[in-house]
Formats: structure tokens, sequence, C-alpha cells
């Protein structure tokens, strides 16, 4: 841990009613480690006000602020309920396409916990779930580099390639899926303007037809079952896209892209993968001009 000077607590912070106690206590364990702590959690409001740009609500301006401190660090420790957090989740992964090194509190503070020293296949001590490997490597295109592809979705994994398909069926049953928090149940009443009924072998289009509908809120994902395989270098892992996006520090999740549907609008397939580190997808097949 040599040559560590500033380092980034990323912990929760909205709906954490004692987040100060956590990042205090995050704050003390750094210090006496030998690290200078930077903490978001005690960033004055008038710093952060001014990162604030037109159109920001107070969640993006404080993110805008953070990244600001994130910037001036060499690293960032992990505290507890950062899975949990969408800022955290954000943070990790800034500092991953930063080269930064992203790991537990504990590992920081105990260089026991990381394993220095020792060396580790296919699997990270980082707590982000990618290895060495794959963090120091460099961001290569597909054509110059070949991955391994894991499909973790519920699905066969469809790829249009010319005139032919290629298809690659799932490889975990059952399929990994995101955990939702207790939800709030409200009843409310709806207006369609327009709708078709159909039941009981009938089928009726109407206007202006009212009925009750169930409104789910409050749910906000809290983790993934079962858990997602580890990252390693070269292997890149299809999920659905909720889970890529959750799970925003593991640079190895990629989601199926560029969906080609049939004349009924169904969605039969892609032609790409899409990545949070490379937004427009990646494309598995070089088209031709």
């Amino acid at each position: 841990m040599t040559g560590m000077r500033r380092v980034y607590v990323a912990g929760p912070i909205t709906g954490v009613p004692d987040y100060e106690v956590f990042f205090r206590a995050a704050c003390r364990a750094l210090r006496s480690a030998g690290f200078e702590p930077v903490s978001p959690a005690h960033l004055p409001v008038k710093s952060a006000r001014q990162c604030r740009r037109p159109g920001d609500d107070e969640w993006r301006m404080w993110m805008r602020a953070t990244g600001h401190l994130l910037l001036e660090c060499d690293g960032v420790a992990l505290i507890d309920g950062w899975r949990e957090s969408r800022g955290a989740r954000i943070e990790a992964f800034w500092a991953r396409r930063l080269r930064l090194p992203v790991k537990p509190l504990e590992h920081w503070v105990i260089p026991a916990a990381s394993g220095e020293g020792e060396e580790t296949a296919g699997r990270s001590s980082d707590g982000t779930g990618m290895s060495e490997e794959s963090q120091m490597s460099e961001h290569h295109d597909l054509s110059d580099q070949v991955y391994d592809l894991v499909n973790c979705t519920p699905h066969n994994l469809r790829f249009k390639a010319g005139d032919y398909w290629v298809e690659v069926p799932p490889e975990m049953t059952p399929a990994p899926r995101l955990t939702l928090s207790t939800e709030h149940t409200t009843r409310v009443a709806v207006r369609m303007g327009s709708a078709r009924v159909t039941g009981d072998g009938l089928t009726t289009d109407v206007t202006n037809l009212d009925m009750a509908a169930t409104v789910l809120s409050g749910r906000r994902p809290t983790g993934c079952e079962p858990p997602l395989p580890d990252g390693v270098g070269g292997v890149l892992v299809v999920v659905p896209r909720a889970i890529a996006e959750y799970f925003a520090h593991r640079e190895d999740l990629v989601w199926p892209d560029r969906l080609v549907r049939d004349v009924d609008g169904s969605v039969i397939g892609c032609t790409a993968l899409g990545a949070l580190w490379a937004p427009e997808g990646i494309d598995l097949f070089v088209e031709e001009s």
C-alpha cells in the first residue's frame, strides 16, 4: 500500500440517518493506517453548490461535487452498504475507469485482508469482482482480442451474423435476478382513452375506460440472487441491462443491444452487446459497407 496517500470513502448517504457516524469511523481507521481520508459526507454545502450546473437537482449537484473530490484521490475505500447506494456504485465505477484501486475499507486498514504478497487466480481482492489482471489491462476493441462469453440471462442469446443466427444457451439455472426491497401498494383510478378488452373468447374496442390499477412504489434493487460469477480477465458476462446498471463497477458485464425484432415487434435477437463502459454497444461482427 506504499505510495497511496489520499483515499476516498464511498458509501451510502441518502436515506441513512447516521451516515456521518459510519464515515467518521472509516476516516479514523484510514488515518490510523497512514492514509489521508477524503469523505464526501463532510463536503461543505457551499463547495457542492459551486459545482451545480443549470438543470441539476440536489443529487446530481452532489455527484458533480464528489466527482471533483475523487479526481484528487489515489484510491477508494468502500464501506458497508455501498452496493445499495446508487451514488457509491457510480463513484466506484468512476474510480475504476480512472485506474484507481477500489477496495473494501478493511483491505486498506488491515494488510492481511487484502492478500498482499499472495497471487490470486481470476479472483478479486478489491470487493468489485474484477481480477487484478482485468483492473490493470487496457481496453481493446473486440476485433483485437477474443473474449469468452458467459450467458447469464434466463434466455438463449441470439446474435445475427449476416444471414445466420448464432445461439448461446444460458449457463446458470436459475439465472441471476435482482432482489427488490418491500414495496408500498397503492390503488388508483385510471382512465384509458382507447383500449381493447379481451376475455371469454370476445374482443371489444372501448373508449374512456375507467378501472382500478395497483401502483407499487418504493421498490428498489437490493442485490442479486443467485450471485453473479466473479469477474475475470478476458470474460464478458451477459446479463439483463438492469443488473449491469446496478453493478456499475463491474466492467465485464454486458447486455444484448441493437435488438432485432420480427414483423410483430417481438425481440428475436441482437447484433451487438451494450456496456456502461462502451455506451453505444460493442459490435461482435464487422459489418461490410
